[in-house]
């Protein structure tokens, strides 16, 4: 696994951050507190489930193998990402175990996806 498919990894996380924190910034205008927190949160596991997809898209050989670490790699580096800016939330490891099965799913989405297109 090279540093530039981490890098791809780290890069969609970051663009799936910036499209969650726009998406606030706008409903924040528009909607309640609640309403946002009800649009915002499977937005953003959806967002992983995209970003699983791209992985075992742009992944060489054995790409399961492989995306399935950089998502290992991805969901440690949100850990440490909290833990340095000091916002743990209450069920950290709910929102890990959530987030790197959302990778999954997308993940096991593009290689089913592929499978099916090559018996076709």
């Amino acid at each position: 696994m090279s540093f530039k498919y981490f890098a791809f990894g780290i890069s969609l996380l970051f663009a799936m951050i910036l499209v969650v924190f726009l998406i606030t910034m706008i409903g924040y205008q528009f909607l309640e507190k609640q309403q946002l927190e009800r649009l915002i949160t499977p937005l953003f596991f959806i967002g992983f489930a995209i970003i699983g997809y791209f992985l075992a898209q742009k992944a060489v050989s054995n790409k399961y193998i492989h995306s399935t670490i950089l998502a290992l790699l991805i969901v440690a580096f949100i850990a440490l990402f909290l833990d340095v800016f000091k916002q743990i939330p209450q069920q950290l490891w709910q929102l890990l175990l959530l987030s790197f099965l959302c990778l999954q799913v997308g993940i096991l989405g593009n290689l089913g996806i592929k499978r099916l297109i090559s018996k076709a």
